[in-house]
């Protein structure tokens, strides 16, 4: 009995090997597990290993980490996503890939060797499987019935003392929301009200962050809820008093389901760009009436103006007279909303038949007339950031001037002409005038200025008009594809220290279908563009591209 034994072990084992060898060979996973393939890298949760080594792609260290340890300072933090053995066995076989890949980049800007230089940007790169009853079934394992979810959030957060705690809260808000039971569902059937809430949650983490600072006192409830802090007074009149603490943070969200419906949400101006070859622009629609629309509801639907962007789903133009991109001599963009149309093209790169740009969303900044209109009497002021500013209102100048019987607004022509006497300066490439939201005078608090419309946490400003609700579209990627020779398409979410150096043209052309050492170039260019300008203060940059096969 005891050689039986052991002669039945010893086959059993055999067996077991002999199988795990045919299954590694062929690529097979196995129930519950997904065999690794030469260590690639792989991203649980938001957090990556490469080659083992940790990276944390949340961190807003003081440190950025390189992939490869040693001596040398760390340049770019990175989140990387894995390739699954079913996807080894599809490549063998000669087949294009049907996952997603990603890749993301986090900078604090300048040269990297000032310790002290904290980044303000966060960002989270998700990748996991549901059943259709919304169960999480974990990383990707495949299955007749598992529904795939790539989500992408991009953060920038600003205020010297608590932008990068708005920031990081956001993230980790929208992230765990994102991995609840019944999100996508929830996004299925109402976007436009599941990511209003989403957003509205992760407003009222950024707050809470920030009011669990030292020295910050919350002061009411809700939307009338004020965050303080004793400030020292620099004339030495009153020693210290009661100001309202100036912190928050942009927030942009893009999430593919099933590698065919694509859903955005955005506040502030974190851009997003939808990158296709130039055969493949037509038929793009988004908004809450478009056909391809899944319940998406677009922000403001007036005409307006937009520096960077463009109305999301409408070809951008690029101008070099010097002023806004999007004011053109031929008048303006129409805004993002429930009213943009199908689009005719995009933006061209350098040669013809490469790369085409379309914006995702607007940027929700002072240079655009929807956001002006919908914020209008409520107390703020869009004004250029004039080196002046503050030395009275006479030295204000507005950037929209309101026709009152049309209820339009058009560009104050004269006041444009007067900041640029006084030395306004330009914040982009495409020659865009640097301007901002002004809070009223008051008597009790300090002015705050803010070069967005739209954000997290900054609760004072947000009683002016300033506001948490994101700007929703739904994308169908699959519309149309008969008509298309693309079989991927690009996508790119971006902080504006990236955007603010580059042409939409430049950003199409470097990311169609680019690889791994092509993304770390183009963010090394990044960083050096950035230092060459604007030396150890240029911007906090974060970088995702995500790049999607058109499924047959």
């Amino acid at each position: 009995h005891l050689i039986i034994t052991i002669i039945t072990i010893t086959t059993t084992i055999t067996i077991i090997i002999i199988i795990r060898i045919i299954s590694s060979s062929i690529g097979v996973e196995s129930p519950g597990r997904s065999i690794t393939l030469a260590r690639p890298p792989y991203h649980i949760l938001g957090h990556s290993t490469l080659a083992g080594l940790p990276l944390d792609v949340h961190s807003s260290s003081l440190v950025d980490r390189n992939l490869n340890p040693g001596p040398a300072p760390a340049s770019f933090q990175s989140a990387a996503l894995f390739q699954s053995a079913t996807e080894a066995v599809r490549q063998r076989a000669g087949l294009p890939s049907l996952q997603p890949i990603v890749f993301s980049r986090t900078h604090a800007g300048g040269s990297g060797r000032d310790l002290k230089k904290l980044n303000q940007d966060a960002h989270f790169v998700l990748k996991r499987q549901c059943r259709d009853d919304d169960e999480d079934i974990g990383p990707f394992a495949g299955g007749a019935r598992a529904r795939a979810i790539v989500a992408v959030g991009v953060f920038d957060g600003h205020g010297t003392a608590h932008g990068h705690v708005a920031s990081s809260a956001a993230r980790e808000a929208v992230e765990l929301a994102i991995e609840r039971s019944g999100f996508v569902a929830a996004l299925e059937t109402d976007a436009a009200g599941t990511m209003h809430a989403l957003f509205l949650e992760a407003n009222e983490a950024a707050v809470e962050a920030m009011n669990l600072q030292p020295g910050v006192l919350r002061q009411g409830t809700g939307r009338r809820s004020l965050l303080l802090q004793r400030v020292d007074d620099e004339e030495g009149e009153e020693g210290s008093y009661l100001d309202v603490v100036d912190g928050g943070t942009t927030a942009s969200l893009v999430i593919l389901l099933d590698g065919r419906w694509l859903y955005t949400a955005a506040v502030g101006d974190s851009s997003g760009l939808l990158i296709s070859n130039s055969g493949t622009s037509a038929g793009w629609v988004g908004g809450a009436d478009s056909a391809s629309s899944r319940n998406g509801t677009g922000g403001a639907t007036h005409t307006g103006t937009h520096g960077r962007a463009g109305a999301a789903g409408t070809p951008v133009t690029n101008s070099s007279n010097g002023r806004a991109a999007a004011i053109t001599n031929s008048g303006v963009f129409k805004s993002g909303g429930a009213d943009f149309k199908r689009l005719s093209g995009g933006v061209k790169g350098g040669a013809e038949g490469c790369a085409v740009a379309t914006p995702l969303w607007r940027d929700h900044t002072p240079l655009d007339e929807g956001e002006f209109l919908r914020m209008h009497g409520q107390g703020a002021r869009f004004v250029y950031d004039v080196p002046s500013l503050f030395d009275g209102d006479d030295q204000q100048r507005p950037v929209w001037a309101l026709d009152r019987p049309t209820n339009r607004a058009r560009v104050s022509v004269r006041a444009e002409s007067r900041a640029r006497q006084q030395g306004v300066a330009c914040k982009s490439v495409r020659g865009e005038l640097s301007t901002l939201v002004l809070s009223p005078p008051s008597e009790r608090f300090s002015q705050i200025g803010l070069t967005v419309t739209r954000s997290l946490g900054d609760v004072y400003m947000h009683s002016f008009g300033v506001s948490a609700i994101p700007e929703v579209h739904v994308f169908d990627l699959l519309e149309d594809a008969s008509d298309r020779s693309a079989d991927e398409v690009s996508i790119v979410v971006a902080t504006d220290g990236m955007w603010d150096l580059w042409t939409h043209e430049h950003v199409a052309d470097s990311m169609w279908a680019c690889d791994a050492r092509a993304f770390e170039r183009f963010c090394e260019d990044t960083r050096a563009e950035g230092e060459r300008k604007f030396g150890n203060a240029s911007d906090n940059f974060s970088v995702v591209l995500l790049r999607v096969p058109l499924l047959p």
